[in-house]
Order: structure tokens, then C-alpha cells, then sequence
């Protein structure tokens, strides 16, 4: 409770004014940039969520397995770099 009031407390110390955006962000391309990396943010918890889901739904966390092992290189390399790489590009491209 204390630190949400001194966020509270912080943004009221600011003007509330409204001010335009600076020309370089004045742009149809800033609306597409940020539907595109939200979009992709979302895809990518859901991969995530419903990896870990499967992961731990098929394997016996108890024993090592190569088809655990396997699994678990396969979802870190796929869901993880793949989409941390687009990502980026959509980031730095869009």
C-alpha cells in the first residue's frame, strides 16, 4: 500500500497537460507498429502458457527421460529465440 501511494504521489507531480506528439511519431506506421508488437506479445504468452501446460500435462517430471529432455529443447528453441527474434524485427522494422 505505501509504494502504490508513493507512485500516486510521483505522477501528480507532474502537469497534466496534453501535448502534442512530436512530428516523427505523427505517423499511420506508430498505430501499426504497436498492434503489431501487442499482438505478438500476446502470441507469444499464450505459446508460452500452453507449452508449459503441455510440458508438464506428458512428462514425468520424477524420472529424466530423452523424450523430456528433447521436449524441453524443442519449446525453449521454437517458442523462446524464434519469437524473441521477430520480436526484434517487428520492433526494430516496424
Amino acid at each position: 500500500m505505501p509504494i502504490s501511494l508513493l507512485i500516486l504521489g510521483y505522477g501528480n507531480a507532474f502537469s497534466n497537460e496534453v501535448s502534442p506528439l512530436v512530428p516523427s511519431l505523427q505517423s499511420n506506421w506508430l498505430t501499426i507498429h504497436v498492434i503489431t508488437v501487442a499482438a505478438s506479445s500476446v502470441i507469444l504468452s499464450i505459446v508460452f502458457v500452453t507449452g508449459v501446460i503441455y510440458l508438464l500435462s506428458t512428462l514425468d517430471t520424477h524420472k529424466k527421460s530423452k523424450s523430456a529432455s528433447s521436449l524441453e529443447a524443442v519449446m525453449y528453441f521454437l517458442v523462446v529465440v524464434i519469437g524473441f527474434i521477430l520480436s526484434l524485427f517487428i520492433i526494430i522494422y516496424i
